[in-house]
């Protein structure tokens, strides 16, 4: 059992000799696909018009995202994330005889710090890595029916994720990561106005699938 886990230790230990002489300093600028959990908008939003494809298509949007992590050990880093969400989604509808364009244009924007661990890895030039944070999300609503209308919430936020990095030089190479980002908004700005959705809050949760530049530095 004793030389079972002194392997192990030392597997461990060996497949991360290629990280010991790292960067301290890295950025990544990504953009991707944003799948929403969100089923439709809260019913207290009176100017929404619920459309059952609208819907379905309020799903998929894209975001962008920032991250800067500080590497104070060999496995260890702490740092700041921003991303944001961007989302333009139109129809048209028949009302009282005559067609009419609908659009409901959403913006997400999430900043908090993170923390992040490297996991054991096979290659030289590969670096695997986990991630979680927690931090402030805001989310934007414009909905432009027979009257137009600007709603604003935000909440607290958190989000796991997992990536892969692809280094073609010290300082330079290329990265794609999963994560799950959620949040959910219990009330709503529009104007003066203060909407409470607590019994049915905007769901903010998404699924990000990302690929972009990784630079260390």
């Amino acid at each position: 059992m004793k030389k079972v886990l002194f392997i192990a230790v030392a597997v461990f230990l060996g497949l991360n000799l290629t990280a010991q002489n790292y960067e301290k300093h890295n950025f990544s600028m990504k953009a991707g696909y944003a799948h929403s959990f969100s089923e439709s908008h809260p019913t207290q939003l009176t100017n929404t018009i619920y459309n059952p494809d609208q819907v379905k298509r309020m799903k998929h949007d894209v975001h962008f995202e920032f991250d800067y992590d500080y590497r104070f050990s060999t496995l260890f880093s702490a740092g700041m994330k921003a991303s944001m969400l961007i989302g333009f989604h139109s129809f048209e509808q028949e009302v009282n005889g005559s067609t009419k364009l609908y659009s409901d244009d959403k913006n997400v924007f999430y900043l908090g710090p993170s923390f992040k661990a490297q996991l054991p890895t096979i290659a030289e030039k590969f670096d695997i890595w986990a991630k979680a944070s927690l931090g402030y999300m805001k989310t934007r609503l414009t909905d432009k029916a027979a009257m137009s209308a600007i709603y604003s919430g935000d909440c607290l936020g958190y989000g796991f994720e997992a990536g892969v990095d692809y280094l073609f030089s010290d300082h330079i190479g290329i990265g794609f990561n999963v994560e799950y980002l959620a949040g959910k908004v219990n009330t709503f700005k529009s104007g003066e106005d203060e909407i409470d959705i607590s019994q049915t809050p905007e769901n903010l949760g998404r699924l990000n699938l990302s690929f972009g530049v990784v630079i260390k530095l």
